[in-house]
């Protein structure tokens, strides 16, 4: 059953791909004993957590806090193809409205890439979350890091 985590690091920071953070809440459950025991101890809803350890649910909410991770974006560099780096969410926006003003603006932004601009205005004024496809428009991909502090946005 046990699956090595692997943690690749790039400049700031080591990040974990959602397998290997699937390994350590699979590791963290078995060493509590059971989900329900691992789930009263987080204070997390059980089916929630089987949901998630099932690949029902995506890995967000209590569980990040309660393994001490965070979700982050990484970005491959264009020039060099084995330089990575890790963006926190105001940065990913921060890159969304770049390529939104070089584009001219919000519809033609939209236009181009196929998005509805309405929702785009949402996701921008963090009324919405980050879509997976607006991700891959940023050619960015999500991550999970450790939460220092000096790494929050």
């Amino acid at each position: 059953m046990g699956r090595d985590i692997q943690t690749r690091s790039c400049g700031l920071a080591n990040f974990l791909e959602q397998e290997d953070v699937l390994a350590l809440l699979r590791k963290r459950v078995e060493k509590a004993g059971s989900q329900l025991a691992w789930s009263k101890k987080t204070g997390m809803c059980r089916p929630n957590l089987n949901n998630i350890l099932n690949g029902r649910r995506p890995l967000r909410g209590v569980i990040l806090p309660s393994l001490g991770l965070r979700v982050a974006y990484v970005r491959n560099s264009q020039s060099k193809p084995s330089a990575v780096r890790v963006f926190c969410d105001a940065e990913v926006l921060g890159l969304l409205r770049e390529e939104i003003n070089n584009a001219g603006g919000q519809v033609a932004w939209a236009k181009k890439n196929g998005f509805n601009r309405p929702q785009l205005n949402l996701m921008l004024n963090r009324r919405r979350p980050l879509t997976d496809s607006i991700l891959a428009a940023l050619q960015l991909r999500v991550v999970y890091v450790r939460s220092p502090q000096h790494l929050l946005c």
